[in-house]
């Protein structure tokens, strides 16, 4: 299943990096209390492109996300394999973005495939 969302910045400054950030001085709280993790933030010698963060819950599945500087918009794509779903993975990550430190998420959109 892929479900992808879209978050509209308030700020200019990217949503990428400041969620990569915040999730690695997360990353040794508790699951409950912090849900996500980062899996890889990028290559070394390539351009900033998709991160990719997984569930600490058990939650299936990857969202990989890209900051679209132009358009002040975080581009995220979830992804699992084969029947399993994706909605706790997104519900998780979108928490994650509606928490972040001063509030910079204007709106979110999602559509499922």
């Amino acid at each position: 299943m892929i479900v992808r969302f879209w978050a509209v910045s308030r700020h200019q400054s990217s949503l990428r990096e400041t969620l990569n950030k915040v999730i690695e001085r997360k990353q040794g709280a508790d699951p409950g209390e912090f849900p996500i993790t980062l899996g890889r933030e990028k290559k070394v010698g390539r351009r900033p492109g998709w991160a990719k963060a997984y569930s600490r819950n058990g939650f299936y599945g990857v969202v990989n996300y890209e900051w679209n500087p132009r358009a002040r918009i975080l581009e995220c794509q979830a992804q699992s394999r084969g029947r399993s779903r994706c909605d706790g993975l997104v519900g998780e990550f979108v928490s994650v973005l509606l928490s972040l430190p001063g509030h910079p998420v204007k709106s979110i959109h999602i559509e499922a495939e």
